[in-house]
C-alpha cells in the first residue's frame, strides 16, 4: 500500500524552501543540527515529526529533541521502515505509542529509562528483537500488545516487574493458526489484566502474585483440543485474581479440554466471576456443564454474575437439572448473584430455585428482565414467591426484578 507521511505544516515549509529566480533553494538545511533542533524546539512534537520527510538531514533529527515526553507514531507503511537509533534511548520519554504495518527493527541498544506506558502494534521479526524490546523498559508501569505478529520467534520471557496494567488483543481478521511460540510473562506487580487472543500464541502468565482483575477472551476454531489446552494454562497463570471477567467463548473453548475438572486451576482468592456474552452471541454457545466446573474451583467466590440467561437446550430441569452437586462457594460464601436478559425458562427458573435452597447466606439476587419478560409482572411476583418460600429459615435474601 502507498502511504506518505502527512505534509508538514506550512510554516514549516515556508521556512525550509524559498523560490529564488525560479530555483527551489534550501537554506535552512544548511544549517548546525543545534539550530536546527532549537528551531524544532518551538513546535509540537507530531509537527516535529513532520519535518523527517523535508530532507536527508531532517529525517532523524527529531529524535534527538530533548524533553520529549509522549509520542505518538502511526506509520501505515509495509515497506521496511528503520526508526532511528536515538528514539530508543531517549530519557525523557514517559509514553509511546507505536504502530506499524511492518516489521519493527530495534538497535542492539535500548534503554527508555522514563518509559512508563507503551502501546505497540507492530511485527517483531524475531526472538531477539523482541527481548531486547521489553528488556530496555526498566520502569513500564502499563503494556498495550495489540495485534502484534510475532514472525520466526519460538520462545520470548518478557520479565517487567513494575508492570501494572496489560492488555493483550489480537484483531478478529489475523490468521488463526497455531504458531511453535511461547511467549512467557513475568509480572510479580501485575494488577489489571486483558486478554483477547486467538491462542496463535502460546501464553503463559507466571508469577502474577499482585493480580487484582483480569477479563479473558480465548477462542480458536481450528485445533478445539490444543486450543483447550493452550487457554487452561493461560488461566492457570492467572489462579491468583480475585475478580475475573471470563467470555463464553473461553468456556466453550475449555469445554474441550479432556478430564477439565482435573486440569482447571483453583481460584482460592477468586471473590467476584462474571460470565461475559458477546451481544451477537447464542447465549447456548457455551456449556453450563462447563461454568459448574469453574464454580467447583472457586471456593472463595462471593459474587456470580452470568450476563446472558441460560439455554433450556444445554441444561434440563427437575432431576436432571445439571447442578446436582453444590459447590463450596455456593453454600458458605456467595452473597449475591446476578443474571441478565432472563426470560422466566424454566431452566432459568430452576437455577434460581437451586440457589435460593442452597446458597444458604445469599443476600441479594439481582433479575435484569429481557424486554419481553419485563412487562410480565405477575410472572415475575409469582416467581419471587417460589424463591421466596424456598428461602425459610435461610438468611433473609433480597431479590429484585430489574
Amino acid at each position: 500500500m502507498d502511504f506518505a507521511l502527512p505534509s508538514p505544516s506550512s510554516k514549516i515549509q515556508k521556512l525550509v524552501k524559498r523560490e529564488d529566480e525560479g530555483e527551489d533553494k534550501d537554506i535552512i538545511s544548511k544549517l548546525p543540527d543545534i539550530i536546527l533542533l532549537y528551531i524544532l524546539s518551538f513546535l509540537l512534537t507530531k509537527d516535529a515529526v513532520q519535518t523527517s520527510i523535508l530532507s536527508t538531514k531532517w529525517r532523524y533529527l527529531w529524535t534527538v529533541m530533548r524533553n520529549v515526553q509522549e509520542l505518538d507514531l502511526s506509520l501505515p507503511v509495509r515497506a521496511t521502515f528503520l526508526l532511528h537509533s536515538s528514539l530508543f534511548t531517549s530519557k525523557s520519554l514517559s509514553k509511546l505509542q507505536l504502530y506499524m504495518d511492518c516489521v519493527l527493527r530495534v538497535p542492539s541498544s535500548i534503554c527508555f529509562s522514563a518509559l512508563k506506558m507503551l502501546h505497540i502494534s507492530v511485527t517483531f521479526l524475531d526472538d531477539q528483537s523482541c527481548q531486547q524490546l521489553f528488556s530496555g523498559c526498566p520502569v513500564l508501569q502499563e503494556l498495550v500488545l495489540y495485534s502484534c505478529v510475532y514472525k520466526n520467534i519460538k520462545s520470548v520471557i518478557i520479565s517487567i516487574p513494575t508492570l501494572r496494567r496489560l492488555t493483550i488483543y489480537e484483531c478478529p481478521l489475523a490468521p488463526d493458526d497455531f504458531l511453535k511460540c511461547e511467549i512467557k510473562i513475568y509480572a510479580t506487580n501485575l494488577i489489571s489484566l486483558s486478554c483477547q487472543t486467538y491462542l496463535t500464541v502460546d501464553l503463559s502468565f507466571c508469577i502474577l502474585s499482585s493480580l487484582v482483575d483480569a477479563f479473558v477472551d480465548v477462542t480458536n476454531g481450528n485445533d478445539y483440543l490444543q486450543a483447550a489446552d493452550r487457554a487452561l494454562k493461560l488461566l492457570a497463570g492467572i489462579q491468583g485474581v480475585k475478580s475475573l471477567r471470563i467470555s463464553n467463548e473461553t468456556l466453550f473453548c475449555v469445554s474441550y479440554a479432556e478430564n477439565i475438572r482435573t486440569h482447571l486451576p483453583t481460584f482460592h482468592n477468586l471473590t467476584r466471576l462474571e460470565v461475559y456474552v458477546e451481544p451477537s452471541a447464542d447465549p447456548g454457545e457455551y456449556t453450563d456443564e462447563t461454568l459448574m466446573d469453574i464454580l467447583q474451583k472457586t471456593p472463595s467466590l462471593e459474587s456470580l454474575d452470568i450476563s446472558e440467561g441460560l439455554d433450556p437446550r444445554t441444561c434440563l430441569a427437575g432431576e436432571d437439572w445439571i447442578l446436582n452437586s453444590v459447590p463450596h462457594c455456593l453454600r458458605y460464601c456467595l452473597k449475591e448473584f446476578s443474571i441478565s436478559n432472563f426470560n422466566g425458562k424454566v431452566a432459568e427458573i430452576e437455577l434460581l430455585k437451586y440457589l435460593s435452597k442452597n446458597a444458604i447466606i445469599l443476600e441479594r439476587m439481582r433479575i435484569y428482565s429481557s424486554e419481553t419478560f419485563e412487562a410480565d409482572l405477575k410472572k415475575q411476583e409469582e416467581i419471587n414467591n417460589q424463591l421466596q418460600i424456598l428461602r425459610e429459615g435461610l438468611v433473609s435474601c433480597i431479590i429484585e426484578f430489574l
